[in-house]
């Protein structure tokens, strides 16, 4: 998706590191909808967000 390439852009514009946006994620506080969107459609690989998705 064009959102999904714009979002990568960023991230290597502002060379942000898969360990930064690992760590951003842990200590996030959003609603049960939001983190399930965010595993699903932009980080499917974060093991910490995939232990979350469903438990409130």
């Amino acid at each position: 998706s064009d959102i999904g390439y714009k979002l990568e852009d960023e991230i290597n514009r502002r060379n942000i590191t898969g360990f930064q946006i690992e760590e951003y994620m842990k200590n996030a506080n959003l609603d049960p909808q939001d983190r399930l969107m965010v595993n699903i459609y932009l980080y499917p690989d974060l093991d910490e967000m995939n232990d979350k998705v469903g438990q409130s």
